[in-house]
């Protein structure tokens, strides 16, 4: 079983919108993190280390860009999310120049 990717990224943007707000940068990740690997459980049967499955990596790690400053953001293909110090969190759709996601922090 496999959902198309832009039905799991529409679920995944609404998970992390009816979610409780994050209070800091690192809850905010976590959130991000926790519902797409929970969405890709849910709606593939891809291992985790499959290169169609999404991933929200890990703070610290290189593909991260300003991470000492406020907001951290990072570039997923055709996506930008950036995380800010409050918890807040707004996804990027590049092609169109759109935000996808707006959510505040506490």
């Amino acid at each position: 079983m496999k959902t198309p990717k832009h039905e799991r990224v529409k679920e995944i943007l609404s998970r992390v919108n009816a979610a409780p707000p994050a209070h800091d940068r690192n809850s905010a990740h976590k959130l991000v993190k926790d519902i797409l690997e929970d969405v890709e459980n849910t709606f593939t049967s891809l291992p985790q280390n499959h290169p169609d499955r999404m991933r929200f990596f890990s703070l610290g790690i290189d593909i991260w860009q300003d991470e000492d400053k406020n907001p951290t953001h990072v570039k997923l293909n055709d996506y930008r999310a950036y995380i800010y110090d409050n918890g807040s969190i707004v996804i990027e759709r590049i092609s169109e120049n759109r935000i996808i996601l707006d959510k505040p922090g506490l």
